[in-house]
């Protein structure tokens, strides 16, 4: 199970990070395209982040609270 964790104690709504999306973005093209760039720059630091915790060393309650903080950042 993800951090030892019991599927009860993992809901889906503790592990969603919001973006906004960039498919909504407006304006020219290449700021269409700057909005797709740093989406994929916050969805690759949180990525990074989260590989980094000490997955072996969180119990559930602080796993969640970390997948939290990230997905703030």
């Amino acid at each position: 199970m993800f951090g030892g964790a019991e599927p009860s104690v993992l809901k889906d709504d503790y592990c969603k990070w919001e973006l906004t999306d960039p498919a909504s973005a407006e304006g020219s093209e290449e700021s269409k395209q700057q909005a797709i760039w740093d989406a994929a720059v916050i969805v690759k630091r949180r990525i990074e982040l989260f590989l980094s915790l000490p997955l072996d060393k969180l119990d559930a309650v602080a796993m969640i609270k970390a997948v939290h903080d990230i997905g703030k950042q």
